[in-house]
């Protein structure tokens, strides 16, 4: 049986947690709204988005904790060590690129290339001095 403490602890938690992802689920919809980019049938969308990134963000705090360390020493059934990759840094990994793609699906993400007629290109220059 638990304790009461340990309820109380965990009631507290969720609590902060939802209210975590409410309060990105609003950033989330305001920017959109600002772009004029929102739709009622996207608040699913809004709603995974904004759990993702709490989710995200949990993670970095646990990552960025003094004394993690990204890598993680076994031992083989031989008896030697060996490193390996922590495995919270493979979740961390997976998770960033669900957080990218949901927010890609909401057309907030884009890729750093620039789209052609931004004008920005090496070859826009190119053609433009000819035309000089």
């Amino acid at each position: 049986m638990k304790s009461l403490e340990e309820e109380i602890k965990k009631v507290d938690t969720k609590s902060v947690s939802s209210k975590r992802v409410n309060n990105r689920k609003r950033y989330l919809t305001r920017l959109l709204k600002k772009s004029s980019k929102y739709s009622p049938e996207m608040s699913m969308q809004v709603k995974l988005a904004a759990q993702l990134m709490v989710k995200l963000d949990n993670l970095a705090e646990s990552t960025l904790d003094p004394d993690y360390s990204p890598t993680i020493k076994e031992i083989s059934r031989e008896g030697y060590e060996r490193t390996v990759v922590n495995p919270m840094e493979t979740i961390y990994m997976n998770c960033a690129k669900q957080v990218q793609s949901s927010l890609k699906a909401l057309g907030m993400n884009f890729d750093s290339k620039s789209k052609p007629g931004d004008g920005d290109d090496g070859f826009q220059d190119f053609v433009n001095s000819f035309n000089d």
